[in-house]
């Protein structure tokens, strides 16, 4: 891979655009140990099926684009919020 913006790679531009559409069900991108990792707050009930729908999609297209954002996190060329913790 040469140098390029994020905002280049068709599966991390879905992966940011999903990730949007379901900010009110808590999904999001982190950085953990080193690398992108979904991170859900609240935590994940069994009887929230709308959620489960939404994380099992968000997890897809993270899979899909995983490498290209560990090869972007690599090189410094995005930026992703640090895991908040463990609570």
């Amino acid at each position: 891979m040469g140098k390029y913006d994020w905002q280049d790679i068709p599966s991390v531009v879905a992966l940011s655009e999903y990730l949007k559409s379901v900010k009110h069900h808590g999904i999001s991108l982190v950085l953990l140990d080193g690398g992108p990792a979904i991170h859900c707050q609240p935590g994940m009930i069994p009887a929230d099926k709308d959620r489960w729908n939404a994380l099992d999609m968000a997890v897809g297209i993270f899979r899909a684009a995983e490498h290209d954002l560990k090869h972007l996190i690599a090189n410094r060329m995005i930026k992703i919020p640090a895991h908040p913790g463990w609570n």
